[in-house]
């Protein structure tokens, strides 16, 4: 172990960030404590990393233990304590190489390069040159054309490492590098790496950075981000005005679940519900003058749907069984929604607007739910569970289907029976349809065709990537990395960059503004 490392503590799910302290995570040399700071890599909510205020000793023996505090999101503790034991190695000898210990990453044009550029001294064996402190730059490689690097690109070494924040290059492209030169030893390269010219619109999605859950918008490029709900209750389930002037969302502010509407910069907050029963999942109508939703004000839920302004309130479905996640047909003539009124079982159906015409479109034993028409209104997609779960983190088993709007032509589009598939998003044409699966082990976003085939993987990062997203032209997906990150990516998987992270707290459910 290098004297002035950070220790990196891989969890097996994501954890609470504020578990993560100097008593649930600690570092011994012997009995003796040794004081650092401890919290979750940036990007993120598995990784946590360990960073010792000064060098550790060298030839020393150390324990890094991690006590059972440490949760999960839900709030459940490590099985046990885990101790890992280390010795540390021999002062570093003279410096003989550099190496990128931080690489450079995809950016925007004029962005900066984050996490912060890092370069290390080493010796000849491999381990941190300690005892360097001399001078390291950075430049762009060969075969850059004119494309110039802003930021710190020339600093001093401390205890043999280099930092170089706000890089960033002026010209989109592929292949670029980054090259490190100080005087006595040899130059280093980075891997290639890209810059990409910023996605246009505007983006919402949940997250808790203040410890509840909060509806936040962010430019497609990760500047300009404002909170549009900035309530300390919890906001959720935000959905676009068909022509993007507001966000219908969930709020429990006034001590249960109600609809509220607002402007797009988080303004002009409106109660639209106003009753002591929880009301949830808000649906516009595409022509966005009615709002469709969830209520319990009747001691069952039921799809209600009332105009944009909550005005003429009608309980479309008056049945005893539950009724929920109502999705408007694209001409709005329609609204498909999950019941449990035939046998407790959770089924699809679809009805007219005005709650007439109720027709079962599944039959199964199994749960189905998140109804999504296609944008040409022929077809529903939708999950089928092949088991039982209760937790968003248990082993799913997932299926997508799809299914006519008159009941026909049921289709099992991934049939896949030991792997889960979800988060079916139709492309704006109606030819694709994104989703996320961990058919190669780790969840990635896959695109396909609409009838199933040619399914192609758009994300390779070994990480937990959901929520698939597609941007209203179809030209960018966004989603969801480790719970953490919300990324952009162009519909073919390329130029994938990061533009807003909440790590330890969640970022689930993105959705585009429409143009």
């Amino acid at each position: 172990m290098p004297l002035n490392a950070s220790m990196v503590i891989v969890f097996s799910e994501p954890v609470d960030s504020n578990t993560l302290t100097a008593s649930s995570v600690r570092l011994l040399r012997g009995a003796t404590a040794v004081a650092g700071t401890v919290k979750l890599l940036a990007g993120t909510a598995t990784d946590a990393i360990l960073t010792p205020d000064a060098p550790l000793g060298a030839n020393a023996d150390y324990r890094l233990i991690v006590m059972q505090s440490v949760t999960d999101l839900d709030g459940n503790p490590l099985a046990a304590p885990d101790t890992v034991g280390f010795t540390t190695e021999q002062a570093g000898g003279p410096p003989a190489q550099l190496q990128f210990t931080i690489p450079p990453t995809n950016t925007f044009i004029g962005r900066a390069i984050e996490p912060v550029v890092q370069i290390t001294a080493l010796d000849a064996n491999g381990n941190t040159a300690n005892g360097f402190g001399g001078t390291v730059s950075v430049a762009l490689g060969p075969g850059n054309g004119t494309a110039s690097l802003a930021g710190t690109t020339t600093t001093t070494a401390v205890a043999g490492v280099a930092k170089f924040p706000n890089l960033s290059i002026d010209q989109a492209g592929i292949g670029y590098t980054l090259t490190g030169i100080a005087d006595g030893l040899p130059a280093t390269t980075s891997e290639t790496f890209e810059v990409v010219i910023p996605a246009l619109g505007q983006i919402t999605f949940m997250s808790a950075p203040g410890g509840h859950y909060e509806i936040l918008a962010t430019n497609a490029d990760g500047s300009g981000q404002v909170n549009l709900s900035n309530d300390s209750a919890n906001d959720m389930e935000a959905v676009w005005e068909p022509n993007g002037s507001r966000v219908v969302f969930s709020s429990a502010r006034d001590g249960n679940w109600e609809i509220y509407v607002g402007n797009a910069v988080g303004s002009g907050l409106v109660n639209l519900t106003n009753n002591p029963a929880p009301d949830y999942l808000a649906a516009w109508s595409p022509d966005g003058g009615r709002i469709a939703f969830t209520s319990e004000r009747d001691g069952n839920a039921e799809i209600y749907v009332m105009s944009a302004n909550g005005s003429g309130l009608v309980n479309l479905t008056n049945n005893p069984a539950f009724d929920y996640e109502a999705a408007w047909s694209p001409d709005g003539k329609k609204i498909a929604f999950v019941s449990l009124r035939d046998n407790g079982n959770r089924e699809i159906y679809v009805m007219n607007a005005d709650g007439s015409g109720v027709i079962r479109l599944t039959s199964d034993t199994m749960f189905v739910n998140r109804p999504v028409w296609s944008p040409d209104g022929a077809l529903i997609a939708f999950e089928r569970h092949l088991g039982p779960c209760h937790s968003v983190r248990c082993p799913h088993l997932r299926n997508i289907y799809v299914v006519g709007a008159d009941g026909s032509g049921l289709r099992n589009l991934t049939n896949t029976p030991a792997i889960d598939n979800a988060g079916a998003a139709w492309s704006p044409d109606g030819s694709k349809i994104a989703l996320y699966t961990n058919r190669d082990a780790y969840y990635e976003i896959y695109a396909m065709n609409a009838d199933g085939s040619g399914i192609t993987r758009l994300t390779n990062d070994a990480l937990y990537d959901t929520d698939p997203a597609w941007s209203p032209d179809g030209s960018k997906i966004a989603f969801v990395i480790n719970y953490s990150n919300l990324s952009v990516m162009n519909a073919d998987g390329s130029e994938q960059v990061n533009i807003s992270s909440y790590p330890g707290v969640g970022v689930y459910s993105p959705s585009w503004r429409p143009r």
